[in-house]
């Protein structure tokens, strides 16, 4: 895509990407419900508003931003919900310790992160830092939270972002 020599083979790539990366191959360890797979298609959609935008498809690209955002607020409070009452997530505790637990932040803050580049690639910076900060917060290892605060740094002197790398 980047090469921009078949945007629309790309694509057609990614969706199968996210239909087989969604696949149910067991039951979630992690949050319990489908919450993983929302994670999943919310970057998805966050990447394919990249793509749209090295298309020139701006209102399409905004539409798929949109649709990241929704999935992972959705996915968020689904998680919220399943954090205690997941039987799953009990034994997972037991048998990982707090492995469950980091991963649980891992996938949020990463899922975040992605959606604030996308938000970024679409220009719409407000929220793009608003889901930065939640990718900064929810980090405790601190991958995402570097990468977010580099992009908030960015953000407000005015750079560019070398990440997003869109349009």
């Amino acid at each position: 895509l980047s090469m921009r020599s078949d945007p629309e083979r790309a694509m057609a790539m990614a969706e199968e990407a996210m239909r087989l990366a969604t696949q149910k191959a067991g039951p979630d360890m992690y949050f319990g419900g489908d919450v993983t797979n929302d994670l999943k298609r919310a970057v998805c959609w966050a990447q394919s508003a990249g793509a749209l935008m090295l298309m020139n498809r701006r209102s399409e690209a905004q539409q798929a931003a949109d649709r990241a955002v929704n999935l992972a607020a959705g996915a968020q409070a689904a998680a919220s919900a399943t954090r205690s009452a997941s039987p799953t997530h009990a034994l997972g505790r037991l048998l990982l310790g707090n492995r469950v637990s980091r991963a649980r932040g891992l996938m949020m803050s990463g899922t975040y992160w992605k959606i604030g580049l996308a938000l970024l690639a679409v220009g719409d910076s407000a929220r793009a830092a608003d889901h930065f900060r939640i990718a900064q917060s929810t980090d405790k290892r601190g991958k995402y939270r570097k990468l977010a605060e580099r992009e908030l740094d960015a953000m407000e002197k005015g750079i560019a972002s070398p990440a997003v790398g869109w349009g």
